[in-house]
């Protein structure tokens, strides 16, 4: 040590030497940082010491365990809970490639197996979080199921539309429920499955000559079949080659659609006027458009306001902390009930109101469930509106009476069920798995990017994920609907991060920089919710008179604050926000560093 102290020594003289002797500028801003480290280490340890403090004093864990843990595991920790749940929880293991067949399967099984149980009793130990985020998602599962509804009666010319959409949800939702991996997943339509509905309608109709639902029936064996063998040979193992950034973009462009969708329901009937014209007056029906309009607006608007105050007013100064967090878990409810409270009381304005099928019919004139694998009768058989091939046509078909009669004998008509069939074309069969391949891609990516962005860390889930277990359950419901005629359902991105958001609790945290930043601190991981959502949505056709009542615009204002609260949780619009933001106030995180 004294030969080393020596050499130090020497080689630092020369240096003291050609440097000279410092300077009184350079003493002061050395004794500067040399303060400035010390307050910054003095307010870290500080910190520590209140949060261990707050810790022990929650009864999260006791005063000697609190001692035990690592000063960097409490500086790292996002929150207090979070460094509670540190203690009891266990790392699970990500999506791996077992090679061999049934092995994740299997793993996931063996993981979600053990906690099944406290899948359900959690969500009874909370009944007011899980009655809160019921009805939130309730609304929220219900309108898009009536909005794709009628997208797709418009894409498929009546053949499916809400009464099946409202169908599917409560089935597939219902049955995720029960059996997926990851319970906070929600079921519901999509925009990019109803396009491919769209294009698969075409192509039956134009290119392949079969009823629309008879080809759809075995591109979806098909899609189910490609499903299974993913889960079972372990291929969602793949989605670890997917960056952050392309879950993230995903996430943003189905939040993008909430929003714009939300807005141009709300702002689409100002485009509209009813005013004579000849003479451009002002007519009653133009009047009562225009007052509808802008009411419809300020209950849609009101309905985003409202949701917005009532969440944040659990970090409100005002009223009890029970009462506070009583008016933001249901919030919803509360904003809801308002708004259809004034809409009722405006009976001068006339606003649009939910629309709901009040009989359990297929929308397809006088069609079965259940549809034909290989061989349909008239009931199916393909509209055409052209006049040599009607000629062709033997039949006259009574879609009221559902009967139907031979041209030569029109007078002798006969019921649906004696019908003579026409049998599918077995390459029809080989020929759907070129559709399906293309589905059964779009499905796997909407599935597991979804759950991807629900199981990540940031989230503090406990209970692992599932991903194979979950791949599996879709291709389960996907089989059922083809079999019944339904939609096809797969994880809905912003409904699925809405459940979980619904479900978790917050905290206002303090990093190691000072700066302040909501994050989730726990999730009640449970069942019940998704399985309650979707079985009142089951019950909403039997209940149709008092959710008439509800406007179509507070639904709308519903899905603006999902799109947006959606948007804004992920880390791409917080990079953004650094385009228009002063440099100096860039906050410390990772990726401006």
């Amino acid at each position: 040590a004294t030969k080393s102290e020596t050499t130090q020594r020497r080689s630092l003289k020369p240096a003291t030497a050609k440097s000279g002797a410092p300077t009184g500028d350079d003493l002061t801003r050395r004794e500067a940082d040399e303060a400035l480290r010390l307050a910054v280490a003095a307010t870290r340890a500080a910190d520590q010491a209140l949060q261990r403090a707050l810790l022990a004093n929650r009864g999260h864990v006791k005063l000697s365990e609190v001692s035990s843990i690592p000063v960097s595991d409490v500086q790292r920790s996002a929150s207090m809970n979070s460094v509670a749940s540190s203690l009891k929880s266990h790392k699970e293991d990500d999506i791996t490639f077992t090679g061999r067949p049934f092995g994740g399967l299997f793993a996931d099984l063996k993981r979600r197996g053990k906690v099944y149980l406290s899948d359900w009793i959690d969500g009874f130990k909370h009944p007011l979080k899980v009655i809160s985020s019921t009805t939130m998602l309730y609304f929220a599962c219900l309108a898009p199921a009536i909005a794709f509804g009628a997208l797709l009666e418009k894409f498929t010319k009546g053949d499916m539309g809400a009464i099946e959409c409202i169908l599917a949800t409560f089935l597939c939702g219902t049955f995720n429920a029960l059996f997926a991996g990851q319970p906070l997943l929600i079921l519901g339509g999509t925009g990019p499955v109803a396009i491919f509905e769209s294009i698969m309608y075409k192509a039956a109709q134009d290119m392949l000559g079969v009823p629309f639902f008879v080809a759809r029936f075995w591109t979806g064996v098909w899609i189910a079949t490609i499903l299974a063998i993913c889960a079972i040979f372990d291929l969602c193992f793949l989605i670890k080659f997917i960056t952050r950034f392309t879950d993230e973009i995903f996430a943003a462009l189905i939040s993008t659609i909430f929003v714009y969708e939300a807005l141009k329901g709300l702002l689409y009937p100002l485009s509209h006027s009813y005013d004579n014209p000849i003479t451009g007056a002002d007519t009653l029906q133009d009047a009562e458009h225009d007052s509808g309009s802008v009411l419809s607006i300020l209950l849609g608007l009101g309905t985003f306001v409202c949701l917005l105050l009532l969440r944040n007013f659990r970090k409100s100064k005002f009223l009890m902390p029970q009462i506070r967090t009583l008016l933001a878990d249901f919030s919803p409810i509360i904003a809801i009930g308002i708004m259809t409270a004034i809409d009722y009381s405006m009976r001068d304005s006339v606003t649009a109101k939910l629309t709901i099928p009040s009989t359990l019919i297929p929308s397809k004139d006088c069609r079965d469930w259940v549809v034909p694998a290989f061989s349909y009768g008239p009931e199916y058989s393909i509209k055409s509106y052209d006049p040599e091939i009607e000629k062709l046509n033997p039949f006259h078909f009574d879609n009221i009476n559902c009967t139907w009669a031979y041209k030569t004998d029109p007078k002798k008509w006969h019921p649906i069920a004696e019908a003579p069939k026409t049998p599918v074309p077995m390459s029809i069969i080989f020929i759907c798995l070129i559709p399906a391949s293309l589905a059964a891609v779009l499905l796997y990516l909407d599935q597991n990017i979804t759950a991807r962005l629900i199981n990540k860390a940031d989230n503090k889930l406990k209970k692992g994920p599932g991903y194979h277990l979950d791949l599996l359950v879709l291709a389960g419901v996907i089989l059922i609907s083809s079999v019944l005629g339904l939609p096809w359902m797969c994880a809905a991105t912003v409904r699925s991060i809405n459940h979980l958001f619904a479900l978790s609790t917050k905290e206002d945290v303090i990093g190691p920089e000072g700066q302040r930043k909501e994050q989730i601190t726990e999730v009640l991981e449970t069942r019940l919710t998704g399985f309650a959502i979707h079985v009142l949505i089951g019950c909403s056709l039997f209940f149709v008179t008092a959710l008439k009542f509800v406007p179509m615009a507070v639904l709308l204002g519903l899905f603006l604050t999902m799109g947006i609260t959606s948007l804004t949780s992920i880390q791409l619009w917080e990079r953004i926000q650094l385009l228009v933001m002063e440099p100096k106030l860039y906050p410390p995180t990772s990726y401006v560093r």
